[in-house]
């Protein structure tokens, strides 16, 4: 709130209780949805047990949905066409590009799957830089928790850059 403020962006914060049910939460993103008012949703996740993840982003209108979790942003980034990119995977990017890491034709290794992180992270990588959502001609790979140790370290010891998007302390060892 404070961020958006210094930077001249009316923000809001609405905080719902964890008791709230999955269709009131529905309810009041479709009346923001509706809202002219309203450019933009980000949904704190996670969300409680009770209430399904998927149809709460898929509930966010594409246009607002400032996370790129909805299927249409997604599937956007996939081919890569201009749409909103998690912030966390446009920040590792522009970390590679303040600290002048170059990517065109390097072997990269993300560490990590999820939808808002390690997946954007590599759909960015690999892109062709001539599309409208300009990628950066990486070869990446793509790895998980069910990575087997050994096969991990085999692509590690070959990258030339290692994302680690896990939020694990030493995932990737040092050997």
């Amino acid at each position: 709130m404070i961020a958006a403020k210094k930077v001249g962006i009316k923000s809001q914060t609405i905080r719902m209780p964890a008791s709230t049910s999955e269709d009131e939460l529905l309810k009041k993103i479709d009346e923001l949805n509706n809202d002219k008012t309203v450019d933009g949703i980000l949904i704190q996740l996670p969300v409680p047990e009770h209430i399904s993840e998927r149809k709460v982003c898929q509930a966010v209108d594409p246009r607002k949905d400032v996370d790129g979790f909805h299927l249409t942003n997604i599937g956007k980034l996939t081919c890569n066409l201009d749409t909103f990119v998690p912030c966390t995977a446009l920040g590792v990017i522009e970390l590679l590009k303040r600290s002048h890491i170059k990517t065109f034709g390097k072997n990269v290794v993300v560490c990590g799957r999820s939808k808002n992180v390690g997946l954007p992270i590599s759909l960015l990588l690999h892109a062709d830089a001539r599309n409208e959502l300009p990628g950066h001609e990486a070869t990446v790979i793509l790895c998980h928790r069910n990575t087997p140790p050994e096969e991990l370290t085999f692509f590690a010891k070959r990258a030339d850059i290692i994302i680690s998007a896990t939020g694990t302390k030493r995932y990737v060892k040092i050997n």
